[in-house]
């Protein structure tokens, strides 16, 4: 009869010493390998959940951060597009100034010249100038402009473009200017006309330098 005893437990076969008997057995090697293993695989899972979590903790501090900067590029791109547009205003409403400063300027100046001596002879050239492809005009004029200016002269003048021309009195035309009709259009040769073209001229100088 053998003085070891062997017991079957998990399917490992585990020696243990008996008292008094003379043979001594191994140590339990089995077991000290299970230890290691499971402090191995405990290091590893402790090792990764800490690898997860910082791995989570910089994803959301990324995430936080990026908002952030994102939130407060927003707020300084609102406020650069504020004081752009204030500018635009600014730029505009000194345009705006600009523009009806020169008007009331230019208005004095022909009133002007007007009261000293009438224009209306250089404004008649002008405008008779731009009419095309008709025989026949008709010219309207202010009294005194009327008075002003030797129709015979005139009509000698322009008759050799035209075959028939007509002066006609018209208090609804300002002084300094005049209106002419034919067949084919008429051509608006009266004072505030010719002010308005000056300064659409304007205007479309200062949005070309913007």
């Amino acid at each position: 009869m053998s003085d070891v005893i062997k017991l079957n437990i998990a399917q490992k076969n585990i020696k243990a010493r008996v008292p008094g008997m003379r043979d001594t057995i191994p140590e339990f090697s089995e077991i000290n390998e299970e230890k290691e293993l499971l402090k191995k695989k405990l290091e590893e899972t402790y090792s990764r959940g800490y690898d997860e979590g910082y791995q989570a903790a910089y994803e959301e501090l990324k995430t936080n951060y990026e908002n952030e900067f994102l939130q407060k590029s927003e707020e300084y791109y609102n406020i650069l597009s504020s004081f752009e547009k204030e500018l635009d205003n600014y730029s505009n409403a000194f345009n705006e100034i600009v523009i009806s400063v020169s008007r009331k300027i230019a208005e004095k100046i022909l009133q002007r010249e007007i009261n000293n001596f009438s224009p209306i002879e250089n404004v008649l050239k002008l405008s008779l100038n731009k009419v095309i492809g008709a025989n026949e005009v008709i010219i309207k004029l202010h009294s005194s402009d009327y008075k002003y200016l030797d129709t015979d002269k005139s009509k000698a003048e322009y008759e050799q473009n035209f075959s028939k021309i007509k002066f006609e009195k018209d208090s609804s035309i300002p002084q300094g200017g005049c209106l002419i009709e034919t067949a084919v259009g008429n051509v608006d040769g009266r004072i505030s006309t010719q002010l308005s073209e000056i300064i659409k001229q304007l205007e479309n100088e200062i949005l070309e330098e913007k």
